[in-house]
């Protein structure tokens, strides 16, 4: 699904304040949640592959351990920014219609990364199958988990956040109300 917001030349009605400002503050606090949940996975996951692979002789299984916690360096730098910019986010002035198409654009990479989650499971699964290579396997295990739970995270987000931004569907029917959204 390709999001995009087209803005309609029409003069936009706009939501009450307090209601712009609660979805503003409801998406804020989500997205710290959200931050603070992945930066919590990539840290257990990080002591975790750094212990286990120091506890296992087997190449698969530290292999395993190896990937998992190389790949959760990537999501702490992606949490740490993330709960940055939430915080910046959070200390703004919630604007119309901005704020409907900063959803908008939250919601288009949440999907598309989405969809790399499922390449992510299905490239682990590939590994996991080469019986001749147990590094390749112990990698596309990891591959597999990391990508089974981004995408468990990634559509929780997108759920989460769709609830609040439809508080804002009154406010974006089309032409009529100066703003479509369009999914």
């Amino acid at each position: 699904m390709l999001a995009g917001v087209f803005l309609a030349t029409a003069a936009a009605a706009a939501p009450d304040a307090a209601l712009l400002g609660d979805v503003h503050a409801q998406a804020a606090r989500t997205d710290t949640i959200g931050m603070s949940v992945l930066g919590g996975w990539a840290v257990a996951n990080i002591a975790g592959g750094l212990a286990g692979r120091q506890l296992t002789d087997d190449p698969q299984r530290k292999a395993f351990h190896e990937g998992n916690a190389a790949w959760n360096v990537v999501n702490l730098a992606i949490a740490g920014s993330g709960l940055v910019g939430a915080r910046k986010r959070a200390s703004e002035q919630p604007q119309w219609p901005a704020l409907p198409v900063q959803l908008a654009n939250q919601r288009s990479v949440l999907l598309l990364n989405l969809g790399l989650d499922v390449a992510y499971v299905s490239t682990g699964a590939l590994l996991w199958t080469q019986k001749d290579d147990p590094t390749f396997q112990g990698y596309g295990q990891a591959l597999v988990l990391q990508g089974a739970f981004l995408g468990a995270f990634d559509l929780s987000m997108t759920l989460i956040n769709a609830k609040n931004a439809a508080r804002l569907s009154p406010w974006l029917a089309g032409d009529a109300a100066g703003v479509a959204l369009r999914f």
